[in-house]
């Protein structure tokens, strides 16, 4: 009779570390995910959800993120999370860009 081999897998873990900024949108987006009523506000009014806050708990927002939460418009919190992503992404990108010129003249060279 063959033997039957298992093997025990478990794909490797990659820790996700989060500035205390993206903790922040982490808990509002929790609470929009465990509370249909805060899910619904976030949609429909994203700044009464920030104001109001979640359970006594307020949310320490920077004013780009409160910007780009304004910013969403979605239907249902997938695509509210997609936008948001996005616009996240966005802003790093930007973020990162230096123009040539910038970079050139900031430098010293000597020669």
């Amino acid at each position: 009779m063959p033997e039957t081999l298992f093997y025990n897998y478990r794909p490797e873990v990659t820790p996700i570390y989060l500035s205390p900024q993206s903790k922040e949108i982490n808990r509002l987006l929790c609470a929009a995910i465990v509370s249909t009523k805060f899910r619904n506000t976030l949609i429909n009014d994203p700044a009464a959800a920030i104001e109001a806050g979640y359970h006594g708990e307020t949310f320490n927002l920077e004013p780009d993120q409160i910007g780009m939460i304004m910013s969403v418009q979605a239907n249902d919190l997938p695509e509210f999370g997609r936008q948001l992503i996005d616009l996240r992404e966005r802003s790093l990108k930007e973020q990162s860009f230096i123009p040539l010129e910038t970079s050139w003249q900031s430098s010293s060279i000597s020669m």
